[in-house]
């Protein structure tokens, strides 16, 4: 049996080959199990790993077995091995010596902050709090990220005016609450606690919502304003598993629109209808 530091010191090499989109590990005919990577086309394993580490890694979860969703290519119904969330959080870890901690929970990217009036500004952002920024982040065998930069775009944009207007989750149940423009002072003396700019962005809300329509607008709020992850908001919708992604990306692709996010609109949404 393998000790700690064993696995810990394969761990360290094999992992992060095994992290490689598309890339996983599978019984191999000239060894026990091999790694397999879409560099030589999945032709032969690119490393030969023991039985016995194999048992190692899923012992400390830093493998799963693959599934329907991780888009691999057609193994003729042998069942093989990806990286699980374990194991991307240990190398995660190990890509912040200074700070391990941080760096297993740290995703960084670029979001891009919509100012009324100005252009908009890129920030560093840590995407992994937020299941959209987790699903902008993952990619699919082909290399394509799961929902695209407009849609993540739209999304954040959402959650930006959700999190300006001080909303709760009333509010979003109750859209009385949310003045039109033509009524903001009237509907201001309601709300003595809100300023102009949280007026606004309640509006702005709103008018998105709207835009998007009732049976697209729950999962919206669920997932992008109060990060519910999707797994979660299908159970609450008592919608069947793994529907959930389809519905919010033709959200997203709709919120885009709305929004007049321009690049990849038109193929995101042909993406969206095709799924």
């Amino acid at each position: 049996m393998l000790g700690a530091g064993e696995v810990v010191r394969e761990a360290k090499r094999v992992l992060p080959r095994l992290a490689r989109q598309g890339s996983y590990i599978a019984p191999s005919k000239t060894t026990e199990f091999g790694l397999y990577s879409p560099r030589n086309r999945w032709r032969k394993p690119i490393l030969a790993i023991p039985s016995e580490l194999v048992r190692a890694f899923l012992t400390h979860e830093f493998i799963r077995y693959a599934d329907q969703d991780d888009d691999l290519p057609a193994l003729n119904n042998v069942r093989v091995f990806v990286l699980s969330g374990v194991g991307e959080s240990f190398l995660r870890r190990l890509s912040r010596p200074d700070a391990p901690f941080r760096g297993q929970h740290e995703v960084l990217g670029t979001r891009y902050i919509h100012a009324d009036n100005a252009a908009n500004t890129a920030y560093r952002v840590n995407v992994a709090e937020s299941p959209l920024g987790w699903l902008h982040k993952r990619k699919d065998a082909k290399g394509n990220c799961l929902i695209s930069r407009e849609e993540f775009e739209a999304g954040e944009r959402l959650r930006e005016d959700f999190t300006k207007g001080m909303m709760t989750p009333r509010v979003t149940s109750d859209w009385a609450i949310v003045p039109a423009r033509r009524n903001t002072k009237r509907a201001a003396a309601n709300l003595p606690d809100l300023n102009e700019t949280a007026l606004a962005a309640r509006q702005r809300v709103a008018a998105a919502l709207i835009a998007v329509g009732p049976g697209l607008s729950r999962v919206l709020l669920d997932v992008c304003c109060h990060l519910i992850g999707l797994e979660q908001t299908e159970r609450d919708l008592g919608w069947p598993r793994r529907s959930g992604k389809v519905v919010l990306q033709i959200a997203l692709v709709r919120l885009a629109d709305h929004y007049g996010i321009t690049g990849k609109e038109k193929r995101s949404a042909d993406r969206a209808g095709n799924i």
